[in-house]
């Protein structure tokens, strides 16, 4: 369970390594939802994907440091999220590839 710095009351958001839910990265899968494509969020029975889940979770911190800000701005609006995320996302993977971690599909 991790917990954001949150803008108003209290945020819990419970994270799952997908590496190591095989099951949970299955259901996903069936849904359309491709981790190695980017992040998926849930809430409620909603899932949000790539730059709609990135700009949820970054509604939902309060930012503080100047790194956070600039996550905050990227997301701030549906247009820089969507063309942010993908450089972002490039970044994962050449983060990974160095890390000589496998994709999880």
């Amino acid at each position: 369970m991790h917990r954001l710095k949150p803008r108003c009351g209290d945020v819990r958001i419970s994270r799952l390594d997908a590496r190591t839910a095989p099951d949970r990265v299955a259901a996903l899968a069936a849904r359309g939802l491709k981790l190695d494509e980017g992040i998926v969020v849930r809430d409620g029975e909603a899932y949000l994907s790539g730059a709609e889940a990135t700009r949820y979770l970054t509604g939902l911190h309060a930012a503080s440091g100047a790194l956070e800000k600039l996550f905050a701005w990227c997301f701030a609006s549906p247009a820089r999220a969507r063309l942010a995320y993908p450089l972002f996302r490039a970044g994962r993977r050449v983060l990974l590839f160095l890390l000589r971690r496998r994709p999880i599909g």
